[in-house]
């Protein structure tokens, strides 16, 4: 489902909610008990409010886009310790990184 600009203010009123970091994976636990899709994507913007805590929280894997650039390695090593954080805080004990996908890829250069 795409965005729109209600989301915007969607922030504000998860935080006022009880259990406001795990709402998400509250919501999408019948989808998951049910099995009826095989993959269900959360595109989520780089930062680490409430709309991403919520993703972490309620996703199997994390499917991270990283930029065909040495520095972009850094970045990996920082979600790799999120994702260990995200465990640890036990919100979400079964969460691994599934994948990178490269970005920004130039096939002329190595």
């Amino acid at each position: 489902m795409p965005s729109d600009l209600d989301l915007a203010g969607a922030e504000v009123e998860i935080a006022r909610m009880p259990n406001h970091l795990t709402r998400l994976a509250e919501t999408l636990q019948p989808l998951h008990a049910d099995e009826t899709f095989d993959f269900v994507l959360l595109d989520c913007p780089p930062s680490l409010g409430i709309l991403m805590t919520n993703a972490l929280a309620a996703a199997d894997e994390l499917l991270t886009p990283i930029q065909c650039e040495y520095f972009a390695l850094e970045g990996l090593v920082k979600i790799v310790r999120l994702i260990e954080q995200v465990r640890d805080s036990g919100a979400n004990m079964r969460l691994q990184l599934g994948g990178i996908v490269m970005t920004m890829r130039r096939p002329d250069k190595s």
